[in-house]
């Protein structure tokens, strides 16, 4: 036989719980709500609040922030509000120091290079590129590329501030209707 004893001891009464982000310019509180949210992390994080600067630490990697540095603190009650502060060092934006696109066929090169080259200058975001890719994806498969392949190669050193971006485009053959 197996005995589990289980201590339950009362606790402070909240009447409400709210997260406060410290450092935070880039992105607004709301939109950190919506990405602790996103992650399923409403009532969890509370538990665990690490589990919430892991998901915000995500947000802004992606959004150009790769060398931001997050920090949940436990929660406490003040004047019968919860108070999880989380605290942010965004960091420098990485930015895209180069877009190219390798693989092209003559007829569509200009305007893929067009797609690309538009990345050039704005902030390394992961949808971004992925956008760009599935971009030129279709421009080839409306030209009867069917089984055209693009995957996005970066080069972004952990410590630099800059990124290269390249698409690399395997178009496979051409299906044309007689």
């Amino acid at each position: 036989t197996k005995v589990i004893r289980v201590a339950v001891r009362d606790g402070q009464t909240a009447s409400r719980r709210r997260i406060l982000y410290q450092g935070a310019s880039a992105l607004s509180p709301s939109q950190l709500d919506a990405e602790v949210g996103v992650w399923g992390l409403n009532d969890w994080g509370w538990l665990y609040p690490p589990s919430i600067a892991n998901a915000i630490t995500n947000r802004y990697d992606a959004e150009g922030y790769r060398q931001a540095k997050v920090a949940a603190a436990d929660p406490v009650v003040v004047d019968g509000q919860a108070l999880l502060t989380v605290t942010i060092e965004e960091g420098p934006l990485t930015t895209v120091a180069s877009a190219s696109v390798t693989g092209t066929e003559p007829p569509l090169a200009e305007s893929v290079e067009s797609i690309v080259s538009a990345l050039e200058g704005r902030p390394y975001r992961y949808g971004e590129v992925d956008a760009a890719a599935r971009q030129v994806e279709r421009r080839y498969q409306s030209a009867g590329y069917n089984r055209v392949s693009v995957g996005p190669a970066v080069t972004a050193p952990p410590d630099s501030t800059s990124a290269e971006v390249r698409l690399e485009v395997t178009p496979g053959r051409q299906q044309r209707l007689a």
